[in-house]
């Protein structure tokens, strides 16, 4: 019998090993987003669309570029998302974003009307397709973002406790027969 239990012991702690990946697959996953709010009529954004159209066909496939036009009603869900989601007060503005781990980093009108702002929106992608998030905001608010890693969080949590409760089943009745 205490070679059956060894075995099991054996088995959970295997178990729980091959698990670990799971967490830096989730990582491995992630995608750099560049959202560009805009007004339809927005002057200052006629003039910073060529720069968003510049940077989306320099990066090609490497990121996903989402124009969402903002109407000023707040009942629109790019409006809602715009302002309320992000606290943006003018447009045009600009998120770049890895949804798998929710850091993001904001760009507002200014950021985007200076001389340098096609290098900082290549430096601020560069570092996110890099993996190197060091000074950018991270967003403990909002759960849209987060949804994903945080169900792999739960589901890790759950397999660890079964596992736990396996092991100490096991063990009683290791404990008994012995």
């Amino acid at each position: 019998m205490r070679i059956i239990a060894r075995y099991a012991v054996i088995f959970v702690l295997l178990f729980l090993i091959a698990l670990t990946p799971l967490q830096s697959i989730a990582s491995e996953d992630s995608e750099v987003v560049m959202e560009y709010f805009y007004g339809d009529e927005c002057p200052a954004c006629n003039e910073t669309k060529p720069l968003i159209d510049n940077i989306g066909q320099y990066y090609g496939n490497e990121i996903t570029l989402q124009l969402y036009s903002v109407v000023n009603d707040p009942e629109t869900e790019n409006y809602q998302r715009w302002r309320d989601y992000y606290g943006f007060q003018h447009y045009p503005s600009v998120v770049i974003m890895d949804p798998s781990n929710g850091y993001y980093t904001l760009f507002q009108y200014e950021d985007l009307s200076d001389d340098g702002a096609e290098e900082n929106l290549k430096h601020t992608i560069d570092g996110y397709l890099a993996g190197n998030y060091s000074g950018i905001q991270v967003n403990q608010n909002q759960s849209t973002i987060n949804d994903i890693s945080s169900s792999l969080d739960i589901f890790l949590v759950i397999v660890l406790l079964a596992a736990i409760v396996v092991a100490a089943i096991i063990f009683i009745i290791w404990k008994r027969i012995a």
